[in-house]
Protein backbone atom coordinates (compact mmCIF):
# COMPACT_ATOMS: atom_id res chain seq x y z
CA UNK A 1 0.00 0.00 0.00
CA UNK A 2 1.38 3.40 -1.09
CA UNK A 3 1.52 6.07 1.52
CA UNK A 4 -1.33 9.20 0.26
CA UNK A 5 0.73 11.91 -1.58
CA UNK A 6 3.72 9.61 -0.44
CA UNK A 7 3.48 10.84 3.59
CA UNK A 8 4.35 14.45 2.72
CA UNK A 9 2.76 16.78 4.12
CA UNK A 10 3.13 20.73 2.42
CA UNK A 11 4.54 23.16 4.74
CA UNK A 12 4.49 26.53 3.10
CA UNK A 13 5.19 28.47 6.15
CA UNK A 14 8.78 27.15 5.93
CA UNK A 15 8.98 28.45 2.04
CA UNK A 16 8.17 26.80 -1.21
CA UNK A 17 7.75 23.43 -1.95
CA UNK A 18 8.90 22.11 1.70
CA UNK A 19 6.83 19.51 3.10
CA UNK A 20 6.55 17.21 6.18
CA UNK A 21 7.56 13.62 6.10
CA UNK A 22 9.18 10.73 8.59
CA UNK A 23 11.41 7.79 7.02
CA UNK A 24 11.75 5.09 9.20
CA UNK A 25 15.20 6.41 10.27
CA UNK A 26 13.67 9.68 11.29
CA UNK A 27 11.34 7.76 13.55
CA UNK A 28 13.70 6.21 15.08
CA UNK A 29 15.52 9.11 15.79
CA UNK A 30 12.49 10.50 17.48
CA UNK A 31 11.98 7.40 19.64
CA UNK A 32 15.39 7.88 20.65
CA UNK A 33 14.74 11.56 21.99
CA UNK A 34 11.30 10.98 22.98
CA UNK A 35 10.86 7.40 24.12
CA UNK A 36 10.36 4.25 21.90
CA UNK A 37 6.22 3.37 22.61
CA UNK A 38 5.60 6.81 23.64
CA UNK A 39 7.14 9.29 21.24
CA UNK A 40 4.01 9.82 19.73
CA UNK A 41 2.05 10.63 22.39
CA UNK A 42 4.64 12.96 24.19
CA UNK A 43 5.50 14.69 20.69
CA UNK A 44 1.04 15.28 20.35
CA UNK A 45 0.98 16.68 24.03
CA UNK A 46 4.29 19.00 24.09
CA UNK A 47 2.94 20.20 20.77
CA UNK A 48 -0.46 21.16 21.82
CA UNK A 49 1.44 23.10 24.56
CA UNK A 50 3.36 24.95 22.19
CA UNK A 51 6.90 23.54 23.27
CA UNK A 52 9.25 25.11 21.22
CA UNK A 53 12.00 22.03 21.70
CA UNK A 54 9.64 19.60 20.63
CA UNK A 55 8.48 22.01 17.16
CA UNK A 56 11.87 22.70 16.26
CA UNK A 57 13.14 18.87 16.77
CA UNK A 58 10.56 17.65 14.61
CA UNK A 59 10.94 20.74 11.98
CA UNK A 60 14.82 19.64 12.08
CA UNK A 61 14.02 16.12 11.01
CA UNK A 62 10.55 16.11 8.88
CA UNK A 63 11.01 19.49 6.89
CA UNK A 64 12.05 18.07 3.44
CA UNK A 65 12.49 19.60 0.43
CA UNK A 66 13.48 17.67 -3.29
CA UNK A 67 16.74 18.29 -5.05
CA UNK A 68 17.36 15.91 -8.15
CA UNK A 69 14.27 13.86 -7.33
CA UNK A 70 15.57 13.23 -3.83
CA UNK A 71 14.18 14.12 -0.18
CA UNK A 72 16.78 15.89 1.66
CA UNK A 73 16.43 17.66 4.90
CA UNK A 74 16.00 21.52 4.99
CA UNK A 75 18.64 23.02 7.38
CA UNK A 76 16.49 26.65 8.21
CA UNK A 77 17.25 29.42 10.69
CA UNK A 78 14.97 29.58 13.68
CA UNK A 79 14.63 33.22 12.54
CA UNK A 80 12.78 32.01 9.64
CA UNK A 81 10.01 30.79 12.09
CA UNK A 82 7.63 33.72 11.54
CA UNK A 83 4.22 31.59 12.62
CA UNK A 84 2.35 30.52 15.94
CA UNK A 85 4.19 27.43 16.71
CA UNK A 86 0.48 25.62 17.47
CA UNK A 87 0.21 26.32 13.85
CA UNK A 88 2.31 23.54 13.13
CA UNK A 89 0.97 21.19 15.85
CA UNK A 90 -1.47 19.33 13.08
CA UNK A 91 1.07 19.62 9.90
CA UNK A 92 3.68 17.81 11.87
CA UNK A 93 1.44 15.11 13.45
CA UNK A 94 -0.28 14.53 10.21
CA UNK A 95 3.35 13.69 8.55
CA UNK A 96 4.16 11.93 11.30
CA UNK A 97 0.77 9.55 11.41
CA UNK A 98 0.71 9.40 7.77
CA UNK A 99 4.11 7.83 8.39
CA UNK A 100 3.47 5.60 11.00
CA UNK A 101 -0.56 4.25 9.68
CA UNK A 102 -1.09 5.73 6.65
CA UNK A 103 -4.00 8.18 8.24
CA UNK A 104 -3.95 11.71 9.31
CA UNK A 105 -3.57 12.79 12.88
CA UNK A 106 -7.54 13.29 13.22
CA UNK A 107 -8.46 9.83 11.39
CA UNK A 108 -5.16 8.33 13.55
CA UNK A 109 -7.16 9.73 16.38
CA UNK A 110 -10.48 8.25 15.70
CA UNK A 111 -9.28 5.08 15.29
CA UNK A 112 -7.22 5.21 18.73
CA UNK A 113 -10.47 6.25 20.32
CA UNK A 114 -12.39 3.38 18.60
CA UNK A 115 -10.12 0.75 19.47
CA UNK A 116 -10.21 2.31 23.06
CA UNK A 117 -13.74 1.59 22.98
CA UNK A 118 -13.71 -1.92 21.90
CA UNK A 119 -11.32 -2.54 24.29
CA UNK A 120 -13.34 -1.00 27.04
CA UNK A 121 -16.04 -2.66 25.64
CA UNK A 122 -14.26 -5.95 26.09
CA UNK A 123 -13.36 -5.58 29.59
CA UNK A 124 -16.76 -4.48 30.43
CA UNK A 125 -18.30 -7.90 29.50
CA UNK A 126 -15.44 -9.93 30.68
CA UNK A 127 -16.15 -8.55 34.24
CA UNK A 128 -19.91 -9.30 33.75
CA UNK A 129 -18.62 -12.82 32.72
CA UNK A 130 -16.64 -13.08 35.79
CA UNK A 131 -19.27 -11.86 38.19
CA UNK A 132 -21.80 -13.92 36.43
CA UNK A 133 -19.73 -17.35 37.35
CA UNK A 134 -18.40 -16.54 40.55
CA UNK A 135 -19.54 -18.55 43.31
CA UNK A 136 -20.50 -17.16 47.05
CA UNK A 137 -18.00 -17.42 48.66
CA UNK A 138 -19.60 -17.85 51.96
CA UNK A 139 -21.79 -21.08 50.90
CA UNK A 140 -21.61 -23.27 53.76
CA UNK A 141 -22.35 -26.21 50.95
CA UNK A 142 -19.39 -25.53 49.10
CA UNK A 143 -17.31 -25.39 51.64
CA UNK A 144 -13.83 -27.97 52.34
CA UNK A 145 -15.14 -30.21 55.23
CA UNK A 146 -13.48 -29.68 58.83
CA UNK A 147 -13.30 -33.16 59.65
CA UNK A 148 -10.68 -36.06 58.46
CA UNK A 149 -12.12 -38.96 57.17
Amino acid sequence: MALRNKGEVPFPQMGEGRFLCFNLSDIAELEQVYGIGEYLATIDANLIEGSGSTTLKCLEIGLKERKDGKRVRVKFDVDDIDFPLTESHSLIMDALCLAIGNMDYAETKAEIERRNKEVSEAAQKLSEEIKEGEEDPLSVSEAPSATKQ
